[in-house]
């Protein structure tokens, strides 16, 4: 049985700005790099400065991919592509991948490199605030399937993190929000990061503290058999409304975190959660299933078929004892099932609105 012991990979997380990006990846210790680089943060980039130009000006061979944007990269056919394309030009067990982009582009990169030649070293360079705190962070790479979402992928640790803040004043509005979703999550799982938002601090000032976190608990349990787990708060329901109603992670997250407090813990944490929202101005306040039915058969399904499940009949949920504390418990799929169906109407009015209290 594999084991963190297997684990030698040591990951550091450097925060940087774009100029000492590209000269660490320089000095990186390949005479061929191979870039993955999201389709639209490339032409963002470009006007900027040309990172190949740049490093090839430095004695490298670089060998460019640029990979559909968001989640169109991480696709069977986006995979087989890439990884030929990269085959077809003779790379070597030493040459050395860089992924720059949101966290589909790290995930799928980081995948393209734990299967080229069974495995060659990988940089994350993440361009999200969500891929900041947590896509980029830890090793998970995969692409989905027809049945869900990350269900093939490796665990597969990059030998860097560079962390650019830089890179949000690119992003729209809502890709900001999904980023804070995740980052609501850790806030839940950490009192300390709790404290410092409820404060009104400025959430740029807690990436590093995220993304820290994140490591710490990834380097304890690589493989997720025990505390790694606790990263998952939200992402059972969440992951089943963002592939439902196509709608970014971490705003999904937000909304499954809402489903576990209102129908499993009985409505604790709701006005925590309602606190952090309204201290980041958070804009989704209404569910994506607002004035329509709620999907319980749909989410139902989805969960069936979760990468969580521990039999063939039950599932690990993530649950909190208390702010800081979180749990792993066992549910059946058919209670959970039966808690879905009792709550349908009530869940069907519920919104999280910025003034007064939530509302059910």
């Amino acid at each position: 049985m594999l084991t963190d012991k297997a684990v030698v990979m040591k990951c550091k997380i450097i925060p940087s700005d774009l100029k000492a990006i590209i000269n660490s990846i320089s000095k990186i210790e390949s005479d061929t790099l191979l870039l993955v680089v999201d389709n639209k943060v490339y032409s963002l980039l470009e006007q900027e400065m040309d990172i190949v130009q740049e490093i090839q000006n430095k004695g490298k061979k670089v060998i460019l991919w640029k990979s559909s944007e968001g989640e169109k990269a991480k696709s069977f056919d986006e995979y087989q592509c890439c990884v030929e394309f990269f085959l077809e030009k003779g790379i070597h067990r030493n040459c050395h991948l860089v992924a720059i982009g949101g966290g589909a582009t790290t995930d799928f990169g980081g995948f393209v490199a734990s299967t080229l030649l069974r495995g060659i070293k990988w940089t994350c360079v993440p361009t999200t605030l969500l891929a900041m705190i947590d896509a980029g962070i830890g090793g998970k790479t995969g692409i989905n399937s027809k049945s869900g979402k990350n269900l093939i992928g490796s665990f597969y640790l990059p030998e860097n993190v560079y962390i650019n803040t830089a890179f949000l004043q690119t992003l729209p509005q809502r890709e900001i929000s999904s980023g804070l979703g995740e980052m609501i999550k850790y806030s839940f799982l950490n009192r300390s990061i709790y404290e410092e938002l409820i404060k009104g601090k400025d959430y740029k000032e807690q990436i590093i503290n995220c993304a820290q976190f994140k490591q710490q608990i990834v380097e304890e349990d690589f493989l997720e058999l025990k505390n790694r787990k606790f990263l998952n708060l939200g992402h059972t329901f969440g992951h089943g409304l963002e592939r439902i109603y196509n709608i970014p992670h971490g705003i999904a997250v937000v909304w499954g975190m809402a489903l576990i407090f209102k129908i499993i813990q009985e409505e604790n944490y709701l006005s925590e959660l309602r606190l952090l929202l309204d201290i980041l101005k958070w804009q989704e306040v209404d569910p994506p299933w607002h004035n329509k039915r709620f999907p319980s058969k749909d989410l139902y399904d989805y969960i069936s078929r979760d990468k969580k499940r521990t039999s063939r009949n039950s599932i690990d949920l993530i649950l909190l004892d208390k702010i800081g504390t979180p749990k792993i418990e066992k549910f059946f799929l058919d209670d959970l099932e039966k808690k879905l169906d009792k709550h349908e109407s009530k869940l069907r009015i519920f919104n999280l609105r910025s003034a007064g209290h939530i509302i059910f």
